[in-house]
């Protein structure tokens, strides 16, 4: 009899245990939905942070684009000029630039982006020239040298450039129109007068 009671009273409180672990302890699949739930509205909430942050900065690069591209208009060349942008001031000179038809401008750049590439891609091999090479390869003198060399190529190119479209429109009046030759390739354009900033950009002066 005694047993019995000590069995039925054991019972008792196994089966009291396992219904308030039951009743305390939380569902998996709810601990999962709520972090799901609160990770969706997190990721929610970051995203349009960063939309909000990318709708501005475009709206400021807009803006700054239109001040460049109208706040030398009816100025004289050597006029000096100034941009606003938040907290900055960009100080800077209207000047007599050779600009490129916007269709040829396009291919131009689209011409020049492998030369670029490969001029990065020289420059990073001499940058690393003290680590080894593809297949555990030691750069040799005789490879530093052709890379060199290389590079030295690209580089006079690239500033030859740069002194055509430079010096494109001394002399010349606003509107003219005039061809350079950029490699083998012939660009047409006309001189214009456009803001060329000074650097460094310095921050406004706040009263």
């Amino acid at each position: 009899m005694n047993m019995t009671k000590v069995s039925m009273a054991i019972t008792g409180l196994l089966a009291i245990g396992a219904l308030t672990a039951c009743q305390s302890t939380p569902n998996t699949k709810d601990l999962n939905d709520s972090k799901k739930m609160h990770n969706s509205s997190h990721n929610r909430d970051t995203s349009s942070d960063h939309r909000r942050e990318m709708k501005t900065m475009h709206a400021e690069q807009r803006n700054e684009m239109r001040q460049r591209k109208n706040i030398c208009e009816g100025k004289l060349a050597g006029s000096t000029a100034q941009i606003k942008m938040k907290d900055q001031q960009i100080d800077g000179t209207c000047t007599l630039v050779f600009q490129p038809n916007d269709k040829e401008y396009k291919q131009m750049r689209g011409k020049n982006r492998p030369m670029q590439d490969e001029h990065s891609s020289i420059y990073n091999k001499m940058k690393n020239s003290g680590m080894r090479m593809h297949h555990n390869e030691p750069l040799t003198d005789a490879r530093r040298a052709e890379l060199t060399q290389q590079f030295d190529q690209h580089l006079a190119q690239r500033q030859a450039q740069q002194k055509a479209v430079s010096q494109a429109c001394q002399g010349r009046n606003v509107g003219t129109a005039i061809q350079i030759k950029l490699g083998e390739q012939v660009i047409n354009g006309q001189c214009n007068v456009r803001f060329i900033p000074n650097q460094p950009m310095m921050p406004i002066q706040k009263s």
